[in-house]
């Protein structure tokens, strides 16, 4: 197996094993986006951190199987209330996707339907 393959392969298993999908690279000109699930690994990392004003908002605190309205509600606060620290503090713990203000942390329904989901989102 050629090392292109093998990395390709662990960075599947590992964004698969932490519950979330990016079109993030290292590359901070182009916008891009990390779902994650609430109640997965990732989600917990991004939950560790936010700072307490963050938390006080609601941010953070879904469960595994969220209202869609729920989930609604933390993106709007997400894009327009969680601190620029907090973002940068997520994408620092995501190994070579450095954050920039063109990058976006988007929760996701827990359902079979996310692939497909995120790949629609990804052709926008």
């Amino acid at each position: 197996m050629n090392s292109l393959s093998l990395v390709t392969l662990v960075s599947i298993l590992i964004n698969i094993s932490f519950g979330f999908k990016t079109n993030c690279t290292s590359t901070v000109g182009e916008p891009c986006s990390v779902w994650l699930e609430p109640g997965e690994p990732a989600y917990e990392i991004f939950h560790l951190c936010l700072t307490d004003s963050d938390k006080e908002l609601g941010v953070g605190l879904l469960k595994k199987g969220a209202d869609l309205s729920e989930i609604e509600k933390e993106n709007i606060l997400i894009q327009t209330k969680v601190s620029e620290d907090a973002k940068k503090t997520f994408f620092t713990s995501l190994n070579d996707r450095p954050y920039a203000s063109n990058r976006n942390i988007v929760i996701v329904p827990n359902d079979s339907r996310m692939g497909s989901r995120l790949n629609k989102q990804r052709r926008k």
